[in-house]
């Protein structure tokens, strides 16, 4: 491929990552929400986002494997991308935080409104039997 075509699909590429950036940012939203359907679907966009930019890596790939010298613009662009993804990793693991304090907050919220009886289980053995049942004193 020319050199044209590697910064066309590199373009692509920042579009992508871009678009993918102000989703990322949308998703607090829906992590605030706890909205499963909308979570869901946002985890089929992020799977077709990966789908997408995995095809252009190869397309850029194909595009500068043979070249001898890369020039200053698509240099300045790859560049941008490296940037781009790593603020895109930085929110993804962001919202992975939040996921998971979400989950947190809604699985203690579940937890107190069925609490577990702390002394005793639903058989009206203490805890402590229930733990060591299995356990046998033969040697």
């Amino acid at each position: 491929m020319t050199l044209p075509a590697a910064i066309a699909v590199a373009d692509e590429l920042r579009e992508e990552l871009l678009a993918e950036i102000e989703r990322a940012k949308a998703e607090r939203g829906l992590l605030r929400t706890f909205d499963a359907q909308l979570i869901h679907a946002r985890l089929q966009e992020r799977e077709e986002f990966l789908a997408r930019t995995q095809e252009l890596e190869r397309r850029l790939r194909a595009a500068t494997d043979g070249m001898a010298v890369v020039s200053l613009e698509l240099a300045a662009r790859m560049g941008e991308i490296r940037s781009l993804a790593g603020t895109l990793n930085e929110l993804t693991s962001l919202n992975h935080q939040l996921a998971r304090r979400a989950a947190d907050c809604a699985r203690a919220y579940v937890q107190a409104l069925s609490p577990k009886a702390a002394a005793y289980d639903r058989r009206g053995y203490s805890r402590a039997m229930a733990a060591g049942a299995g356990l046998s004193r033969r040697a």
